[in-house]
């Protein structure tokens, strides 16, 4: 702890008892000290410590790349942390809150056939031919800014291509940037010319008749991942139970399928009050028949032979 803060600290404690007033909320940022402030993972968010001992949230904005700041505390709750959240997106959202950077004509330019010029305020002067074509950088700096403030920074694009090469969802990776859904990365892929399905040739198995059928037939009869490792054997189980989620949600959007909640028949069998081990054989010549149904038994035992040659 810094001198001044252990001083101030000290003052407030051996001040006189009075009733502590309440800090009303339009004024709930102001006059208090923060001690032990901390940075948090979300942009622009952080938490403190006051002299009495509370944690709050905080949002703070300000800086070079801004016209305006903020700096407002909130409840350290559920609801208090969604409000500094809320604030955050609201105060990045206007325009008039972020720095102008401007684009002008020059009179000298150092390339004559250069003429117009766009200054920012941390990456110097650059030069175009036209104006459109300075504005053009001009909104691609603001979309790189805004991809990097929500977690996505567009450095991560050949990685993102790789996952997805790999057969990852997008909802998968969305998640992995705590994202609430996969829109940006979508966005992502159109700034660069590409989209999902361009680069997932893989994704064929989507109109594999055969294969529809085979998971409508048996869905919620089998687990997830008895039925994602029979429909994709020679998958991974992270990979074929991506494709799973992939084809439910294809089946779903064509109205092939009905997807609800609740317990397979597979898990429904360990409910049983019968000895365990009369639950299991039944469970497993059920299993085995159903597994028949979608699966070729001597082609999967010749595919695990071979793995266990590789080995």
């Amino acid at each position: 702890m810094k001198i001044g803060e252990y001083e101030q600290m000290m003052s407030w404690l051996t001040r006189p008892e009075t009733p502590t007033p309440i800090e009303p909320r339009e004024n709930f940022s102001g006059g208090s000290s923060r001690l032990n402030e901390t940075k948090l993972s979300e942009p622009y968010l952080f938490e403190y410590t006051t002299p009495s001992g509370e944690k709050r949230y905080q949002a703070k904005i300000g800086g070079s790349g801004f016209s305006n700041s903020i700096r407002r505390a909130f409840p350290y709750s559920k609801e208090g942390k969604q409000e500094a959240l809320d604030t955050i997106k609201d105060f990045l959202s206007k325009p008039e809150n972020k720095r102008q950077e401007g684009i002008q004509k020059s009179n000298n330019p150092p390339d004559p056939k250069k003429p117009w010029k766009y200054k920012t305020y941390n990456a110097g002067t650059n030069y175009f031919s036209s104006k459109e074509e300075a504005e053009a950088f001009k909104q691609k700096r603001l979309d790189d800014r805004t991809f990097k403030q929500t977690k996505l920074p567009t450095t991560d694009f050949d990685k993102i291509v790789d996952r997805i090469k790999k057969g990852e969802t997008l909802d998968v990776i969305a998640k992995d940037y705590d994202l609430k859904d996969a829109s940006r990365i979508r966005r992502l892929l159109l700034d660069n010319k590409t989209s999902y399905s361009e680069l997932t040739p893989n994704t064929s198995y989507l109109k594999d008749l055969d294969l529809q059928k085979k998971f409508i037939d048996n869905y919620k009869k089998l687990s997830i991942k008895n039925l994602s490792s029979k429909l994709f054997p020679e998958d991974t189980p992270k990979l074929a139970q991506q494709k799973y989620d992939t084809l439910r949600d294809f089946l779903k959007k064509t109205g092939k399928l009905k997807v609800y909640k609740g317990f397979t028949d597979e898990l429904k069998e360990s409910f049983s009050d019968e000895p365990k081990d009369v639950q299991a054989k039944k469970i497993r010549k059920k299993r085995d028949n159903l597994i028949k149904e979608v699966s070729d038994l001597g082609l999967e035992r010749k595919l695990r032979e071979g793995k266990r040659e590789w080995v």
